[in-house]
């Protein structure tokens, strides 16, 4: 089931405690890769690294999502399932257009031939020596062991760190209902 899971979920962190499983002792022989999230998916989407603690009243979550500062950019939703999405895009920067360069200088390395990854697509632009960051989409999602208080979330975004405070409800509210007997 984890393998259809990491189809519609590559980064997804369960929040459930199965060390009281036989399940748990089985996955610890070998590393199962639906909880790798390390890299990218199948689907090239970044998962961007989470630290995540509970407390007796709320889950604190802090994501790295570097260089974004628009809060428009980041999604953060909440599936009836007690499963929390983050998604968004870490935007790709011009730095010949920050410096104010012109694109049609000439190419510091035009007696070799063109080299798409170090050129570009159509060959021209500066030669990359170094690609390392990450750009694109990202995406993580947690399962939590408890039911949570919805309407308490509250997310924010500061200096490249998403912090999502995630409030527990209080024991016994989680959508119970009386049935009556006929």
């Amino acid at each position: 089931m984890d393998s259809i899971n990491c189809l519609f979920h590559p980064h997804h962190a369960s929040l459930i405690d199965h060390h009281r499983s036989l399940r748990s002792a089985l996955l610890g022989l070998d590393e199962d890769p639906y909880y790798s999230i390390d890299g990218r998916s199948h689907r090239n989407v970044v998962a961007p690294k989470f630290d995540v603690c509970e407390t007796g009243s709320a889950y604190f979550l802090e994501g790295d999502v570097p260089g974004l500062a628009d809060k428009a950019g980041i999604s953060v939703e909440w599936l009836v399932n007690r499963t929390l999405i983050v998604r968004g895009k870490f935007p790709s920067r011009d730095p010949l257009a920050e410096w104010g360069v012109a694109a049609d200088e000439p190419d510091v390395a035009a007696d070799e031939p063109a080299d798409p990854k170090k050129h570009g697509k159509d060959g021209a632009g500066p030669r990359r020596w170094l690609s390392e960051r990450r750009t694109g989409e990202f995406e993580r999602s947690f399962t939590f062991s408890r039911a949570v208080d919805a309407d308490g979330m509250k997310a924010r975004l500061a200096n490249g760190v998403l912090s999502i405070m995630v409030p527990k409800k209080a024991e016994g509210g989680e959508n119970t209902r009386k049935i009556a007997v006929e």
